[in-house]
């Protein structure tokens, strides 16, 4: 029986893992959330009578909340994981779309933002690897040549050629940390990869969410523009979000057939396969 587990469970995209992976009984999967009480409600309105999804309580901010759901989520998973699918994230709306100069006025602000995404997406996800490196040890060696992989999502955005070549200076922060959790899966997937242990980066596209059924800000109509113009010119083809399930689907295929002999350990990829972002 495979083995999932999803960070960020009751979002859009780490719901629609859910959805995906329930859906063949033959798998057994996690969902960490920091609410489990809303994550339960949803389940039961959406997939009711799923008897193969868990839920457990995890905050990639609080490093013991992780090493909790470690514990627990071990006693569900028999002490063995297949995949841990690392999608929980923050991206805070306060420097999205502000340049940085503007972002300067504020200091205190800049900062604690900054620190905030760090320690977060980049810190949190660590703790998260590290916590569960048990579980992906005792599922990579219970079969000869048998691959345990971590599946973290990543971002465009935090690719420093697109960044560079078409000034793409917004979402700063999120980039930024972005960037460096990139590094830590190549860190990672250099000190593991020799137990079995895959560790890579995809990033999705841009995702429908919650976000985009909120009135948009005056921030966000003042410098939205701007962005979609770069995103355009990267992109032609890009008409905005899409919906999950097709991203999912991406990922999942390239997940299942990822493979440290094949070359995917420690890689920065996206759910087209490539370096085309959108």
């Amino acid at each position: 029986m495979p083995s999932y587990l999803i960070t960020g469970a009751n979002g859009s995209l780490g719901f629609e893992f859910i959805r995906q992976l329930s859906a063949n009984p033959d798998n057994k999967v996690v969902g960490i959330v920091r609410n489990t009480a809303n994550m339960q409600e949803k389940l039961a309105k959406e997939l009711p009578g799923k008897e193969n999804v868990f839920v457990v309580k995890g905050d990639l901010a609080d490093y013991k909340s992780l090493a909790a759901s470690a514990e627990e989520a071990s006693k569900i998973l028999g002490g063995k994981l297949d995949y841990l699918i690392a999608n929980a994230a923050y991206m805070g709306p306060w420097a999205e779309f502000k340049p940085l100069d503007v972002q300067s006025q504020d200091p205190e602000t800049l900062t604690a933002e900054y620190t905030k995404n760090f320690t977060i997406n980049t810190l949190g996800n660590i703790h998260l690897f590290n916590a569960y490196l048990p579980l992906l040890r005792a599922a990579a060696g219970s079969e000869q040549k048998k691959e345990s992989k971590v599946i973290v999502i990543s971002t465009g955005m935090a690719d420093t050629e697109m960044a560079a070549k078409y000034k793409v200076h917004e979402s700063t922060p999120y980039s930024i940390a972005k960037a460096a959790l990139n590094m830590a899966v190549a860190k990672f997937h250099a000190g593991y990869s020799d137990e079995g242990i895959l560790f890579m980066a995809i990033c999705p596209g841009v995702v429908l969410n919650d976000s985009y059924s909120t009135p948009p800000s005056e921030e966000k109509m003042q410098y939205a523009p701007a962005l979609m113009g770069k995103f355009a010119t990267y992109a032609p083809h890009f008409t905005g979000p899409t919906p999950p399930d097709g991203p999912v689907r991406d990922i999942l295929r390239i997940a299942g057939e990822a493979s440290i002999e094949g070359g995917w350990g420690g890689s920065y990829t996206s759910h087209n396969g490539g370096k085309q972002w959108l």
